[in-house]
Parts: structure tokens; sequence; C-alpha cells
């Protein structure tokens, strides 16, 4: 498995247990008292900090990939 799949997997696999974990906190908060609320409603937050994060990590590979000297291309 070469760079580009290697990150490309763990890029996935982030997005896919963060997007796991936005959709608990939803729930809880949907079933929440108010004071539970700020916490999960905080969670969120950082959560969704957290996919733009690896979105960011995603495209910054992808243009490392476009670039014709680079090594993951090789």
């Amino acid at each position: 498995m070469n760079m580009f799949e290697l990150r490309s997997k763990e890029c996935i696999a982030a997005m896919r247990d963060t997007l796991r974990y936005l959709d608990e906190k939803r729930e809880q908060l949907r079933k929440s008292s108010s004071n539970a609320r700020r916490i999960i409603v905080d969670q969120i937050v950082q959560t969704k900090e957290s996919i733009l994060r690896i979105n960011s990590e995603f495209q910054i590979l992808l243009d490392e990939m476009m670039q014709p000297s680079s090594p993951l291309t090789s």
C-alpha cells in the first residue's frame, strides 16, 4: 500500500468515526436536560471542528498528490 492509500484510508476512517460520534451527540442532545445540553452542544462544536480538520488534511493530501514532483505519485 503506498503512502497516498494509507493516508486516504486514515482520513476516511477518521471521518467515518467522527460523523458517527456527531450523530450520537445529536441523539443525546435530543434526550438531554438543559445542563447536559450545554456540554453536548460544546462537544458537537468540537466534533464539527474535527470534521473541518479532517477535510483539510484530505485536501492537503490531494494537493500533494497532484504535484508532479511529489513522491506520492512516483
